[in-house]
């Protein structure tokens, strides 16, 4: 898959709060997630769990 496929079904899952596909989007092994506050994220369960409540929650589309 090329760079424009992959960016369209990463972004098209978060739209439609498909977890699994936005998984297949990126790179768990080397995971480096900056949190607007500070928060540093390294491990890929932490960085799954953070992203199955985003999903879950309802008050954004």
């Amino acid at each position: 898959m090329d760079f424009k496929n992959t960016l369209e079904l990463h972004l098209d899952s978060m739209r439609n709060k498909y977890l699994n596909k936005f998984i297949s989007t990126v790179k768990l092994e080397d995971i480096i997630l900056i949190m607007p506050n500070g928060t540093l994220i390294k491990e890929k369960e932490e960085f799954i769990e953070l992203h199955k409540n985003w999903f879950a929650d309802n008050d954004w589309d």
